[in-house]
């Protein structure tokens, strides 16, 4: 499993990534969640994604690109593309599957969509 990429880009908007463990951040007022599990936030203000490092790698890539996918409602969609939907981050956990599953099953469409294959 790849490391984590120390900066993630969406349609301009450059998001660093950090690690730093969900106990610690689910402490923090400003990342307080409902769910006693945080493995991961996006903030949008700071341009920061934070995905806690004690989990398994493929946990950990699935966590970002879970977070990647709310950064890219907020740059995108200023946060209105799940607006409304109680079930926002329901929505995005299956998403989040759904693609993991979409490039696994199908390694060669990542490098036909990114141009790789020529």
């Amino acid at each position: 499993m790849a490391r984590l990429p120390r900066k993630v880009h969406v349609m301009g908007v450059s998001y660093d990534i950090n690690t730093i463990p969900s106990k610690k951040l689910s402490k923090d007022p400003e990342f307080k969640k409902d769910k006693d599990t945080l493995l991961g936030y996006c903030h949008h203000v700071l341009g920061e994604i934070y995905i806690d490092p004690q989990h398994r790698p493929e946990d950990r890539a699935a966590t970002l690109l879970h977070e990647v996918l709310h950064g890219v409602d907020q740059v995108g969609f200023s946060g209105r593309l799940f607006k409304g939907h109680q079930d926002n981050e329901m929505i995005i956990d299956q998403l989040t599957l759904y693609l993991i599953h979409l490039f696994r099953d199908n390694p060669e469409l990542a490098k036909i969509v990114c141009g790789l294959d020529e």
